[in-house]
């Protein structure tokens, strides 16, 4: 487990709405706290991931990668 960076999310990693408007690179401070209901949404991600997470958790927006519905 990367401990503290969460760089590692990568590509697994959705913005939240309010970072839609962040460049690709681009680090976001997210808090836990308010952000909590959106982060359980991100796929790849879950409560437990989540509490682990410190309270100012810095991600860096990756590309999202490509994926077909149906």
């Amino acid at each position: 487990f990367p401990g503290k960076d969460a760089a590692w999310l990568g590509e697994r990693f959705e913005p939240f709405p309010q970072y839609s408007a962040l460049q690709v690179g681009q680090s976001a401070k997210i808090q836990t706290e308010n952000s909590m209901l959106n982060m359980r949404r991100v796929p790849g991600l879950n409560h437990e991931v989540l509490q682990m997470l410190p309270h100012d958790t810095v991600v860096t927006i990756s590309a999202l990668p490509q994926t077909v519905d149906g």
